[in-house]
């Protein structure tokens, strides 16, 4: 009897295959896999020939460390590069739990840790790369590899991206990653468009512009980084944007320096980065622009966001000339010096922002806004701040630069920070119409119990429920219908059989109205 080939493909059961027990080198394992197998690498160092230059050749499969990266190492001795991915590997090629180092591609052009070229798109998770010279510790060409708890610290590259390198049209996905203590600085995206989640990039040196992140064309998103303590020899310290979009949401862009301009960012030759809820504080630049810097046709837009306590020669906070032009609304401007703005040549449109001395425009202001602790670079609002409800909807996004909702109260507020009364014992609902959404939990950290709060737009069904972090259901809350409006319900730390559950981090997650969101509750005891 012949049985039909699709039926033995779909029988096919994945192998995995241990290194060095079925197989004396990682490169000898991967070469004796199939689709789909996983190749599982003992504790150890790996060094010489088939543990370096490691090549998937186009075929999907896993491998992975037993003990992690601690215990894990791949040593390439100055000696060529990791990996090398080049025949158009997608992400079911997964790399996990791998620390890559001494990776050294004289010569070569590429990564010394990782390369990704030409379509090829791994996955890296949970891997250290450190220590990789002569080259970026990953690059990728036309390909858009996904990151996820990644560690990319001390490699030494060229001229720009020693850590992380995106080039030609790349797309990749970077998420949970840090990229430290870099030579050459620590991101470059030349061309591409990377999405960066809940990075933190910090203490990148030694690079001519950019040290923290360089962005050339392409369009570049950042979304919940922390950019600090970054340096770069002459212009922009934290972030530097030529020729093309790039747009940074909720990140934290402090204590950078620069050489000559933009402490914190600049831009140039007609780029146009789009800031909301950011905070831009501490950094430093000699010339000008300590904060931000504006040049040659480039259009700055600011959307609540703060811009306090950074230096330079002129335009401490903001900076400008050659016929570019900042957009800011809803921003706080405060405690800049020499100055909050300079700008020489182009155009400055400021509304409903707080502007220490005064800036002309609609619903503007200058009034001390009232930070929680300056002096500790704590630039939440305390009550009685009048930057609370003074700001404008138009162009406002739904939360602050921690995912508390906007508006709080009877109007948006000006600055990253969206005012909510933390600190108050009793749950104060939001005044305003309401929409179908999940709310910041209050209070959060919280013990023992905590108010989590929802609007529906209009009556319907409910699901909320709280999850631990590895998907398990704890507790459902609510499960039926529900009026439109605002509503609020207590969770009590307790499971569903009423045991309480121990400290961490748990999810709630709410469905209803056809809209489907998810918030981080933190149990402190």
């Amino acid at each position: 009897m012949l049985v039909p080939i699709s039926a033995l493909a779909a029988t096919a059961v994945a192998a995995t295959l241990r290194v060095p027990g079925d197989q004396p080198t990682i490169q000898a394992g991967l070469d004796a896999s199939a689709e789909g197998d996983t190749v599982l690498v003992a504790p150890g160092t790996y060094t010489g020939e088939g543990n370096r230059d490691l090549d998937f050749g186009g075929v999907d499969r896993v491998l992975l460390s037993e003990a992690g990266p601690e215990a894990t190492v791949i040593d390439c001795q100055d000696d060529g590069r990791g990996f090398d991915f080049h025949s158009g590997e997608t992400v079911a090629s997964r790399v996990t739990g791998f620390t890559v180092t001494g990776g050294n591609a004289p010569g070569i052009e590429g990564g010394a840790a990782f390369q990704c070229m030409d379509s090829s798109s791994p996955t890296l998770t949970k891997c250290v790369v450190t220590g990789n010279v002569d080259a970026s510790g990953i690059y990728c060409s036309r390909s858009s590899p996904i990151l996820i708890d990644c560690a990319i610290e001390g490699n030494s590259g060229r001229f720009w991206g020693g850590g992380l390198f995106c080039d030609y049209y790349s797309a990749p996905i970077v998420e949970n990653c840090t990229i430290i203590g870099n030579a050459a600085g620590g991101l470059a995206s030349f061309h591409s468009s990377p999405i960066i989640t809940n990075c933190t990039i910090t203490d990148n040196y030694d690079a001519p512009k950019g040290a923290g992140v360089y962005c050339l064309r392409g369009a570049p998103t950042l979304i919940d980084c922390t950019i600090a303590n970054n340096s770069a020899d002459s212009w922009g310290g934290g972030v530097v944007c030529v020729d093309g979009p790039s747009t940074l949401i909720n990140c934290t862009i402090v204590d950078n320096s620069a050489g000559l301009d933009g402490g914190g960012l600049l831009c140039d030759f007609g780029a146009s980065p789009h800031l909301i809820n950011c905070n831009v504080s501490g950094n430093s630049a000699v010339w000008g622009g300590g904060g931000l810097v504006s040049y040659d046709t480039c259009s700055i837009a600011l959307t609540n966001c703060t811009i306090v306590n950074n230096t330079g020669g002129d335009g401490g906070g903001l900076r400008g000339c050659c016929g570019s032009s900042v957009h800011a609304t809803n921003t706080i401007i405060w405690g800049n010096s020499p100055n909050q703005i300079d700008y020489q040549g182009g155009s400055v449109s400021i509304t409903y922002s707080n502007i220490q001395s005064g800036w002309p425009g609609e619903g503007n202001i200058h009034a001390d806004p009232l930070f929680l602790d300056p002096i500790g670079a704590d630039y939440h609002l305390r009550p009685g701040s009048p930057c609370i409800d003074a700001g404008t909807s138009s162009g406002a996004t739904g939360t602050d630069f921690e995912g508390d909702l906007r508006p709080w109260g009877a109007g948006w507020d000006i600055g990253a920070d969206e005012y909510t009364g933390v600190g108050i014992e009793r749950f104060e609902p939001p005044i305003f119409a309401p929409r179908t959404m999940l709310a910041p939990a209050y209070p959060n950290p919280f013990n023992p119990s905590t108010t989590i709060p929802f609007a529906l737009a209009e009556a319907g069904g409910v699901r909320l429920a709280i999850y631990d972090l590895k998907g398990a259901l704890v507790r459902i809350l609510v499960d039926g219908p529900r009026s439109a409006g605002l509503h609020a319900v207590r969770w009590d730390g307790r499971n569903r059989v009423g045991l309480v559950v121990p400290t961490g981090v748990y999810v709630v997650r709410f469905e209803g109205g056809g809209a489907r969101e998810a918030r981080r509750l933190v149990l402190v005891k």
